[in-house]
């Protein structure tokens, strides 16, 4: 059988458009037509399994621009965006049309009118004028210059050819070139370069304008800052003689607290210049072999000897690979200077794990969004009205607003802060977290000196004894992140991320204790979520031990997942403090009163923020006290001594277990209806589609439950994914570790090249194995452990392949060999180290739903109905020794 020829690769026509003037260096923007691929702005062909169309618009990321949504017509195809020029807006595009489709006046009038007032637009137009220096007119070209004369517009042209066919019975000719207008005299006369490996050749133009560079991020504000200077700078600028009487006053000497920070952090960082980009410096090897490139090139235009076609191709196959072999040598350099101890490994695959975060043009309501500003507005808008209550009539509404209007019951204050209390919680907080509004990082909280620490707890003792949270620390700034597999199109497949000031987020870290003390008593057993010493894997644990339990018992087990529409956004806030009103001291309620009043948010979106929105709904995202504050909103949700209820959160899971699933259907519908009924009184809306209900069984003539919420009925499935784990009917994990192997793959597909290059030394690729992959799989071993041995075989199989990748270890290495030497255990026995620990940290747990888990021995094997391979819970061989140390006794354990 013949070799199999690789597709060849569709040409590239480049033309740069150069920038001078006002940012430094000249910077070029290329606009170029492409085949499908990945690129900055781009136009694809809108037949997808076209080889050939498309353009492209690449340009430096230290240029302040955006993406304009792309034309993708069959007949032709512009990729744009907009770069300030001069103070105003130039579209920048590229234009290609492939010569075997029709362009009329009409498709030429409607591309200007859409380009606006200020643009460039250039490419391969494939229309040819004497206008434009082209030999030949063709009817394409009479269109174009008609459309050029009626619009008044510039057409910049190089004074040669730009494309030079294949075929000799073609001359060469004028197909590239610019069309431009309020720029063009700013353009320099377009020049060809006689680079690449195409029958078109690049041609630059050069501005002469003022061009901007991106707006750099207010979290880089910092640089070094000399720490000795700016303690000494706050100690003396810090006045702890503040008036904190009023709350006019509390917000006064925030403002007066940030100010003095900022003014410190500014004055104590040295000045720096922004250099730039250092300049990659050419090896001269490399400069000889393009000349030589460029020469041979030019002689074989000339000549078209064959002999001359060789020697061009020779040429450009040895620059290809003295270019190969560069790039391979500076990445041996630099994985060679990667040490375990440093955070260079970290940096380098977290630049090659990373998702971009720049967003697209937005499509909502039949309109395009591409500018910053139209994007944040946008965000803005729909998380407005997403940060409202539910449109739900409450039977109970007006009597939560009498029990809110009612007079609280005065005590005395006497609880307080300490200066060493704000300072531990300062010391005890995430290290890397953005900051808000105010730009403070922690570094500049963890080297307060005592001067400072002292009025930023006068202040937190102030806000305590007011019951009044400061204005300045409840306005939010919300930044948008892409949503895993999501069409980044859509502005609702991005999820808010909420950066709030760490003065208020120290503040809520020293309330939570005590708000617990009064609180804590309110949250259900069954709720696993936000809560100290509990876990998905504990409320994973329940909730399998329950089916298996049914399955032992020759019964069925019905689950009910119920999923909440928007849950901690929704919150209703005249409810919640209906809920603690009467358990709280007057000072907390008032201050978590003041805490949920009169939040606002805005978002940022490439260095521009919008216009401040109110929230009147939902916990802060972001906060520490927010979860607390959903767990105490839901805490009252409705259960039953027939049901297994399992939460985490606003994750819910009801179990009802019947023979063959008769009672369960009368259980579960009764309680829909209850659970209906308080989701309406509290605002809440359930998504029953979303929702569903799983039969667990191995029963073949069990009855199929019809479950309602509400008027709407929940649907059923054979598996459900409940907190990260995929439970299947049978409860066999085969979904779960398919899904798991699969991601597995992807991640070490992604890492390869670092994994298998010998320059990276051993065990920073073993740990790279241990940081980056196996979290995936580990997650929940201790549920899905349990798992048949053929199952547990495909994770091993993959761990396997992996240590071998690491290592380049020859077939005839044994895998256990590979473990051992790498000291990595092999899957079985992680699960069962795993669960072990898992199970007795469980033992002293404060939940007694957790304890059960410990208490809950299954039946011995002979005696068990179905034996099913428990890892977890495999026979063990504990050994003890005598005093004297020389009988040893083996204790079997179940």
């Amino acid at each position: 059988m013949p070799p199999r020829r690789k597709p060849e690769l569709s040409r590239i026509d480049v033309l740069w458009f150069r920038s001078s003037g006002g940012f430094g260096e000249e910077n070029k923007i290329i606009v170029k037509r492409r085949g499908q691929g990945t690129s900055r702005g781009k136009a694809d062909h809108p037949d997808l399994n076209r080889r050939k169309g498309g353009s492209a618009v690449y340009v430096k990321s230290k240029l302040s621009h955006y993406i304009l949504p792309p034309i993708c017509q069959v007949n032709y195809q512009i990729a744009r965006i907009s770069i300030p020029i001069n103070g105003r807006a130039y579209q920048i595009a590229a234009f290609y049309s492939s010569p075997d489709n029709a362009v009329t006046q009409t498709d030429f009038q409607a591309i200007i009118t859409e380009m606006g007032l200020n643009f460039v637009l250039g490419g391969d137009f494939n229309a040819k004028h004497a206008r434009w220096g082209s030999a030949a007119p063709n009817p394409r070209g009479y269109c174009l210059l008609d459309v050029i004369n009626h619009s008044n517009l510039d057409v910049l042209y190089p004074q040669e050819p730009t494309h030079y066919p294949d075929n000799a019975a073609h001359s060469p000719d004028v197909l590239d070139f610019y069309i431009t207008r309020n720029i063009g005299t700013a353009c320099t006369t377009p020049e060809v370069l006689h680079d690449l490996s195409s029958d078109h050749f690049p041609v630059t133009t050069t501005v002469f304008a003022n061009v901007l560079p991106m707006t750099l991020k207010k979290e880089n504000k910092y640089g070094i800052i000399n720490w000795k200077k700016y303690q000494e700078i706050l100690a003396n600028t810090t006045d702890t003689q503040v008036p904190l009487k009023t709350k006019r006053d509390v917000d006064k000497a925030v403002t007066y607290l940030t100010q003095i920070v900022q003014f410190a952090a500014t004055d104590a960082t040295p000045p720096s210049g922004h250099p730039g980009n250092p300049q990659t410096i050419t090896p001269p090897h490399i400069t000889q072999l393009l000349h030589a490139k460029k020469q041979s090139k030019m002689r074989w235009l000339q000549t078209r000897y064959p002999a001359d076609k060789r020697a061009y191709n020779n040429a450009t196959r040895q620059l290809k690979a003295a270019l190969l072999k560069a790039r391979d040598e500076q990445l041996q350099h630099e994985l060679a200077r990667i040490e375990v101890n440093d955070e260079s490994l970290w940096t380098m695959t977290k630049r090659i794990t990373k998702e971009p975060h720049d967003i697209p043009p937005l499509h909502h309501n039949s309109r395009w969004y591409s500018s910053p500003t139209e994007k944040a507005e946008l965000f803005s808008e729909i998380l407005e009205s997403q940060f409202t209550p539910n449109d739900i009539h409450s039977q109970i509404e007006d009597r939560v607003m009498e029990e809110i209007g009612a007079p609280l019951q005065l005590s005395y204050f006497k609880d307080h802060f300490s200066p060493a209390q704000v300072k531990s919680a300062i010391r005890n907080s995430p290290s890397r977290k953005s900051p808000g509004e105010d730009n403070i990082i922690r570094p500049l909280m963890m080297h307060f000196p005592r001067k400072t620490i002292v009025l930023l707890t006068q202040i937190y003792n102030s806000c305590l004894r007011l019951g009044y949270f400061p204005s300045s620390w409840k306005r939010a700034v919300i930044i948008l992140i892409h949503k895993p597999k999501k069409p980044k199109k859509d502005p609702f497949s991005y999820r808010p991320i909420s950066l709030l000031s760490l003065f208020a987020k120290i503040l809520e870290r020293l309330l939570l204790p005590r708000l617990l003390n009064y609180l804590g008593e309110l949250i259900p057993a069954t709720q696993f979520g936000f809560r100290n010493m509990h876990s998905c894997v504990q409320q994973l644990h329940r909730v399998v031990d329950n089916v298996l339990n049914s399955f032992e018992e020759k019964n069925t087990c019905v689950g009910l997942f119920v999923d909440t529409e928007k849950a901690f956004d929704k919150v209703w806030h005249q409810g919640l403090l209906s809920k603690i009103k009467n358990v709280l001291p007057d000072s907390y309620y008032r201050i978590i009163q003041s805490y949920l009043a009169d939040r606002t948010f805005c978002v940022r979106q490439n260095g521009v923020t919008s216009r401040p929105r109110k929230i009147v709904s939902g916990v802060p995202q972001g906060s520490v006290l927010g979860p607390l504050l959903y767990l105490l909103y839901t805490s009252d949700m409705p259960s039953s001594q027939e049901l297994i209820s399992a939460q985490f959160a606003d994750d819910a899971a009801f179990l009802s277990v019947s023979h063959r699933g008769h009672q369960s259907e009368i259980v579960l519908n009764s309680f829909g209806e209850r659970l209906h009924k308080w989701s309406s009184d509290w605002k809440i809306k359930l998504n029953p589609q979303k929702s569903c209900q799983v039969i667990f069984t191995y029963l073949h003539n069990h009855i199929t439950p019809s479950l309602n919420i509400g008027l709407s009925t929940v649907p059923l499935s054979s598996s459900v994914r409940y907190l990260g784990i995929t439970l299947d009917k049978r409860l066999t994990f085969k979904d779960h570790i398919s899904a798991t192997v699969q991601k597995c793959r992807q991640r070490l597909k992604t890492l390869r090249h670092l994994l298998t290059n010998a320059a990276l030394a051993l065990p920073c690729r073993k740990l790279i194995y241990l940081q980056l992959i196996k979290p995936i799989w580990g997650y929940g071993s201790q549920i899905w452990g349990g798992a048949s041995a053929s199952q547990i075989r495909r994770v091993q199989t993959f761990q396997n392949r992996a240590l071998r990748l690491i290592t380049g270890a020859p077939w005839y290495v044994r895998n256990s060999t590979l473990h051992m030497d790498l000291e990595i255990p092999m899957i079985e026995e992680v699960l069962r180290s795993s669960y072990h620990r898992f199970h007795e940290r469980l033992q002293h747990h404060p939940n007694p739903l957790a304890q059960q888990i410990c208490d809950t021995h299954p039946p011995t094997r002979p005696h068990r109905r179905l034996k099913r391979k428990k890892t977890h819970r495999s026979p063990r061989i504990k050994i003890l020794f005598s005093n004297n140390t020389q009988f040893l006794i083996a204790v079997h354990v179940e």
